[in-house]
């Protein structure tokens, strides 16, 4: 029968200072540090072992396994580490003393703040010293107190691996352009729940099977040939990853069958001999078919701004 052992981390500084931490990372202090030890050996003169270890990104639940792990002589049993770990987030309750908060809400209130499953604590203010969607432990998912989507182009959601237009709601969805009603009008649409208007980003985007969220390409940008969307700057990538080439852009160009084709233009690199169709069997080794350029042309500069951005309406 598998067995399953759920350990606590040691103390951390803001359990020693009795405030609210969730997501924000704290270190343990020197007594959480000897229980995590301490029940490493417990574990140890129980007869336990284990196959496998699991824990947050946070680095009182990291060090709190290493010290276990260590004191059981077994710090070379494979880790895995997930976000999904890490502790309920506290929003705008974090770094706030947990008695004054009670003394100021209640202690019934604070209960359901800290444990209801539908109800939860207040957002975060904008600005806060505790806001972590710059962290890139975090990159890819959806904040705390905000939801994500992503639609086709009938306003469907659809399901992980599909490129369609990301869709947010929550507390940190803009109010709307100012004084530009008809803007805000393409960006903001009725949400799920009444009164509530939710985001129509004008990315297109994809999730993964483990909701990670992927940038795909600015709706204005994406090239739409084959009934598929070809992201230019994947294409670039691969272009620019080929030895020999210098500098790439990808536009699409309309067609009659395809609706656009890919064409790429390209800047070799001074003495390089690479011809059209060497470029395009490289793209064919590394690219879906939908996505590989109709056309190659290989020029000798690409039209630049001031700042050195590609001009692409430059480009035909």
């Amino acid at each position: 029968m598998p067995m399953l052992v759920l350990i606590r981390h040691g103390q951390s500084a803001w359990n020693l200072e009795n405030r609210f931490t969730g997501w924000w990372d704290v270190d343990v202090t020197e007594k959480g540090a000897e229980e995590a030890r301490l029940a490493g050996e417990l574990m140890a003169a129980k007869g336990l072992d284990f196959d496998m270890c699991f824990t947050s990104l946070q680095t009182r639940a990291i060090k709190t396994l290493d010290l276990a792990l260590e004191a059981m002589g077994r710090l070379w049993l494979p880790v895995e580490k997930d976000w999904r770990l890490n502790e309920r987030h506290y929003g705008g309750l974090t770094g706030l003393n947990k008695a004054e908060t009670a003394a100021k809400h209640g202690d019934e209130q604070v209960h359901i703040w800290r444990r209801s499953f539908d109800i939860p604590p207040p957002p975060l203010e904008a600005g806060s010293e505790y806001d972590l969607s710059k962290d890139r432990r975090y990159a890819g998912i959806a904040i705390p107190n905000t939801e994500l989507w992503i639609v086709d182009e009938n306003d469907r959601r659809v399901g992980p691996g599909v490129v369609g237009q990301l869709v947010i709601r929550g507390a940190t969805v803009m109010k709307g352009y100012w004084e530009k009603p008809e803007a805000t009008a393409k960006k903001l649409k009725p949400g799920p729940v009444p009164g509530e208007m939710v985001l129509y980003t004008g990315d297109y985007c994809r999730l993964d099977d483990e909701g990670y969220l992927y940038f795909v390409g600015r709706m204005d940008d994406v090239i739409k040939s084959r009934g598929e969307k070809v992201a230019p700057k994947e294409v670039e990538l691969v272009l620019m990853n080929i030895p020999g080439v210098k500098e790439a852009a990808v536009i699409g160009v309309p067609d009659p069958i395809l609706g656009h084709a890919v064409k790429a233009f390209v800047v070799l690199e001074t003495g390089t001999d690479l011809h059209e169709r060497q470029l395009q069997k490289e793209c064919q080794s590394r690219l879906e078919n939908f996505m590989v350029p109709k056309y190659i042309v290989t020029v000798p500069s690409l039209p630049k701004t001031d700042t050195g951005k590609i001009r692409k309406i430059n480009l035909q």
